[in-house]
């Protein structure tokens, strides 16, 4: 009897739907889909923690004692812009990562967090003049978001990516520019004809 019960709700949980699929493949379904809306909801409350956050690449502040004073030197010699020491609330070189070829060096990154917003938008809007040289500057995004920029870079239809305020956009080669949220592809960005 008791076997009859168990294949009697193992039916019961194997039998279709209308669209086909068991009970058991929506309730799958429901979780992974409950489950990515709380990673993006995690996403973007640790991305709005990194809103006054910059990555700078190229410094070497491992040879330098003070590392806000690096990123205050590089920021009047190379951007030319007025930066006082009160701007800056905390910078520190990230640690590297092994690489897995020898040869492959690493240019050193520098993390620095702002006072205010503003000063960080400013020194982001003039990373232009630093095109052809060896240093850049990004906004600090999260693990999540930079895998997807990586992905929507790397896709077929795009011609350019970007970020901004943690937002992330792309430029289409038919001219056409979309925002990317982490889980959608390209298609799922273009707006319904």
């Amino acid at each position: 009897t008791r076997l009859e019960d168990i294949e009697g709700k193992l039916s019961a949980m194997q039998v279709p739907t209308s669209d086909g699929s068991t009970d058991r493949e929506n309730q799958t379904q429901a979780l992974k889909e409950e489950a990515r809306k709380a990673t993006l909801i995690a996403n973007d409350s640790e991305q709005y923690i990194r809103r006054k956050n910059l990555r700078i690449r190229g410094i070497d502040a491992n040879s330098q004692q003070d590392c806000r004073t690096a990123v205050m030197e590089f920021v009047r010699g190379k951007l030319h812009i007025h930066l006082d020491p009160d701007d800056i609330e905390v910078a520190h070189p990230l640690p590297q990562r092994p690489t897995q070829p020898a040869a492959a060096k690493q240019d050193p990154v520098v993390i620095v967090r702002f006072w205010k917003r503003e000063v960080r938008d400013k020194i982001l809007r003039s990373r232009r003049t630093l095109k052809g040289t060896n240093y850049a500057i990004s906004e600090d995004l999260t693990a999540l978001n930079t895998q997807t920029m990586n992905r929507i870079r790397n896709s077929d239809h795009v011609s350019k990516t970007w970020s901004w305020n943690g937002k992330l956009y792309a430029l289409l080669h038919s001219g056409q520019k979309i925002m990317v949220r982490p889980f959608q592809s390209i298609t799922d960005c273009l707006p319904l004809n």
